[in-house]
């Protein structure tokens, strides 16, 4: 059935299936539970709809499970951003945060229940952690247990990567990560990627300096643009500490490891 490779990720390989659709093929450490999860997810986000691929099958070939989804053909806002970058084109750039920004409201404004929550999906990725104390754990669980409770879907990894400009709109993929949470989090995820996103692998030098000239600003824009006030600065910072702990996950370089896992460790340090 798969044709073509298109694209390889962190959890599995990317496969042409005919014009308008594709193979998500999974790598055979990835649990079965997490497949079904992005399937299930996929599908009552989109018959909701939300700008979502459609999924149309769940499969298994060569010993590893598959979702069979529409396929998306377009740039992603990473690339446009990137494209901005190089030319030197600051206002477009922000233009695309703008667009995030709308986007993750209308998915926001999405309020019902899908099979995974903000607060056990951030324990989990907390379990998969090494080289916090004891101490800086129990940290951890308090402020995640301490956060607003689930009001709306997030999308749980809402980076330009994951946002695909196409003739009839914005689309959002990779659901894998998605749960029931609080709209902060999605925002301080995108914050995070921003941080951090001058440390991605294979970006050449100075691309890397303006995106990490750049992540300031870009954070502002998003904040404003999504309308949150001074007053709610302190929760939303909150929402950035444990945002965290998905850069300390399997797929994301060790380099850039060393340093969250410092930075986050002075935000505990900082907490009674």
């Amino acid at each position: 059935m798969k044709g073509k490779l298109l694209g390889v990720g962190g959890t599995g390989e990317v496969f042409e299936v005919s014009k308008d659709k594709i193979l998500k093929l999974y790598y055979n450490n990835v649990n079965s539970d997490v497949v079904n999860w992005e399937y299930n997810k996929s599908k009552t986000l989109f018959s909701a709809g939300l700008p979502v691929p459609k999924v149309y099958e769940l499969i298994e070939e060569d010993g590893r499970l598959g979702i069979i989804m529409e396929r998306i053909n377009g740039k992603s806002y990473l690339q446009r951003m990137i494209e901005c970058t190089v030319s030197g084109d600051t206002e477009e750039a922000i233009e695309y945060v703008k667009r995030t920004a709308t986007i993750l409201k209308t998915l926001h404004s999405y309020k019902g229940s899908i099979d995974d929550t903000m607060v056990d999906s951030l324990k989990r990725s907390l379990e998969r952690v090494s080289g916090l104390t004891q101490e800086e754990r129990f940290k951890l669980i308090r402020l995640i247990n301490s956060l607003p409770q689930p009001i709306c879907v997030c999308h749980g990894d809402p980076n330009p990567g994951n946002i695909i400009e196409t003739p009839d709109g914005a689309r959002l993929i990779d659901w894998m990560s998605s749960f029931n949470g609080h709209p902060y989090y999605d925002i301080a995820d995108f914050i995070v990627m921003m941080e951090y996103a001058h440390m991605t692998p294979g970006i050449p030098e100075n691309i890397s300096k303006s995106i990490k000239d750049s992540s300031k600003l870009m954070t502002d824009v998003i904040i404003k643009e999504y309308g949150i006030g001074e007053e709610n600065l302190n929760l939303l910072d909150s929402f950035i500490t444990v945002a965290l702990l998905s850069k300390l996950g399997g797929s994301s370089p060790d380099n850039e490891k060393a340093v969250v896992i410092v930075d986050l460790q002075k935000r505990l340090k900082a907490i009674n």
